[in-house]
């Protein structure tokens, strides 16, 4: 059985995005609040949020 054509190359972005991922986790319990795990979590959370309905709009186009 043969992989897929892209697999390799998936695999290499799926690098990419978990390092990414990583690098962004490990800054943010650095600079974000270091001494308050809790509030850290909450502010995490709530820029999270909105860096998900940001793009509200476009990803209604794909609907």
């Amino acid at each position: 059985m043969k992989p897929p054509k892209h697999f390799f190359i998936d695999l290499v972005i799926l690098a990419g995005v978990v390092m990414t991922w990583r690098g962004i986790w490990h800054l943010a319990d650095l600079y974000l609040f270091p001494n308050n795990e809790v509030l850290s979590s909450i502010i995490s959370m709530v820029i999270g949020i909105i860096l998900l309905y940001l793009p509200e709009e476009e990803l209604k186009d794909l609907i």
